[in-house]
């Protein structure tokens, strides 16, 4: 699994998507929902949301993606601490795995030293990511 979303979301990237783009789109399949329409949903988040650099977008990716697949849908009977603490996992393993989460940071652009490139943090953030639906999906 992990490879063959790795491998896409590299290809997506190198074919002009953002980092958010490449990491969300990755998974379209898994999600049943048109890629355009995840294109258009991660586009503000490249560069670090909107070139702010801010949180890293291939976090903020995975993140969407992983909100979309577990998810209930249901603000009754909600299942947001549930996925609230996946996101929690994929943060803090991130940064545990690249010193950082922030684009700016890991990218060294006030220090000139890289803590990991985009093409890393994409690689890092989807390896995450599908370790993470491996362990929702058998629990």
């Amino acid at each position: 699994m992990v490879e063959k979303y790795v491998s896409r979301a590299l290809m997506l990237s190198s074919s002009g998507y953002n980092c958010c783009q490449a990491t969300l789109c990755c998974f379209k399949e898994l999600l049943e929902t048109e890629e355009s329409e995840f294109y258009k949903l991660g586009e503000a988040f490249g560069r670090g949301m909107g070139n702010y650099e801010g949180i890293c977008g291939a976090i903020s990716g995975t993140l969407l993606a992983l909100s979309s697949l577990l998810s209930n849908g249901n603000h009754y009977e909600t299942s947001k601490e549930n996925t609230y603490r996946i996101a929690t996992n994929l943060i803090e393993t991130f940064r545990e795995k690249n010193g950082s989460t922030v684009c700016k940071e890991l990218l060294g652009i006030e220090t000139n030293k890289v803590l990991r490139s985009c093409i890393g943090c994409i690689e890092d953030a989807v390896t995450i990511a599908c370790k993470i639906i491996e362990r929702e999906r058998n629990e």
